[in-house]
């Protein structure tokens, strides 16, 4: 592959905006002779230095991202709510889903007087949702 095209493939990747599988497409459709296994692979080390770079700022955003989703829910808008908050957030919807269990639980827990929820918890959570307190969640 030649560095140009290679170039090209990075830009396109660090200017889009949205969910992987989606920038995937518009790669296939933008470079058809370059295997899409290929493109998957630079697509993946790109992305998770991406998620690297927005994680953190997701996390400062969390009392939004809580505001964002409740006030989705109460407008009733339909299935894929995470999903669109995450194009919009430009992250993974794991970890919008991350950050709105750990705001649920911290504040169901602080309500109630609890102790904190550990991280080895959350994450059994987020594997195997039945662990999850409040199943509207």
């Amino acid at each position: 592959m030649e560095v140009n095209v290679f170039t090209g493939i990075i830009q396109f990747i660090n200017s889009f905006r949205g969910l992987s599988r989606d920038c995937l497409l518009g790669m296939q459709k933008l470079y058809p002779n370059i295997p899409d296994n290929t493109l998957a692979s630079i697509l993946c080390t790109r992305y998770q230095k991406k998620m690297m770079m927005n994680h953190g700022k997701v996390k400062q955003r969390k009392k939004d991202v809580m505001k964002r989703y409740k006030e989705g829910l109460a407008a009733g808008e339909e299935p894929g709510l995470i999903i669109r908050m995450a194009k919009f957030y430009d992250v993974a919807p794991a970890l919008i889903a991350k950050v709105i269990l750990e705001e649920s639980v911290e504040k169901k827990n602080h309500k109630d007087n609890e102790t904190g929820t550990s991280r080895n918890e959350l994450k059994e959570m987020l594997k195997d949702t039945t662990l999850i307190p409040d199943p509207d969640l």
